[in-house]
Parts: structure tokens; sequence; C-alpha cells
């Protein structure tokens, strides 16, 4: 994988230069942004395309292809160019909510802290009861 000193199997692991936050995310962001406030997406598609076409060998996202085009390019360019850079992929997913179904969007409150305020328990309800009622 991209950062194979980090591996647990390296000896030693973790050694050596790593980035906390990648060009690429950044440029994701900035894209994101442009292309949700009515930016420019000429811009947000030449971010978008540093990832998609030099790294992905992708056809190049184009301004013309609209903000919510631009957006999905975005989803895929998250998924595909942060992958295993942290807590990327829950997190992303349920911001832009795109959660499996049945996935829960929070940890639940432990059973003993609801028991501690008086709380009726409660369960997510799994993948049947989505509603969690």
């Amino acid at each position: 994988f991209r950062y194979y000193s980090y591996g647990w199997d390296q000896t030693p692991g973790a050694q050596g230069p790593m980035p906390y936050t990648l060009a690429a995310e950044n440029d994701l962001l900035i894209a994101e942004g442009l292309a949700r406030t009515g930016g420019d997406l000429g811009r947000a598609a030449t971010l978008i395309n540093k990832t998609r076409v030099t790294r992905g060998g992708l056809t190049p996202a184009l301004a013309g292809d609209g903000a919510t085009k631009l957006l999905q390019y975005i989803a895929y360019e998250n998924d595909i160019e942060l992958m295993c850079t942290g807590a990327n992929g829950l997190s992303e997913r349920r911001r832009i909510d795109n959660l499996q179904p049945g996935t829960p969007r929070h940890l639940p409150v432990p059973a003993k802290e609801l028991e501690t305020l008086a709380l009726p328990l409660y369960t997510f309800g799994g993948p049947t009861n989505l509603t969690g009622k």
C-alpha cells in the first residue's frame, strides 16, 4: 500500500515521513466547496482531474458536466484516492449521506449511561427496522 513502512508487519513500523493531510484531500475539499456554492466549476474540474486523470487514468471532469456530476466524481475520488488515509471512509460516507442501509450514523449511548440518566434503552433496530422505533 501507499505508506508501506507504516504497516503493522514492518520492523520498525511507523518510521519515516508521512503526510498528515494529502494534497489530494485539500484539492477535493476545495472542488466540493466550489461545486456546492455555485463557484467556478472549471477550477473544480481542474482540481478533481489532478487525481482523476493523472493517477486514475479516467476521462477528465469538465465544468460542463455540472455540479451534480462533479460531486459524484469527488465522492469517487475520495473513496479511491484517500483510501487508508485515516477515518475518511465512514465519516465521508456519513457526511454525504451515502451509508449502506442499516449502518448506524452514530455510536449508541451505552446502556449504563442511559440507566444513570433514567432514559429508556433503545436499539438502532438493524436493517429491517431502519427507523429505530
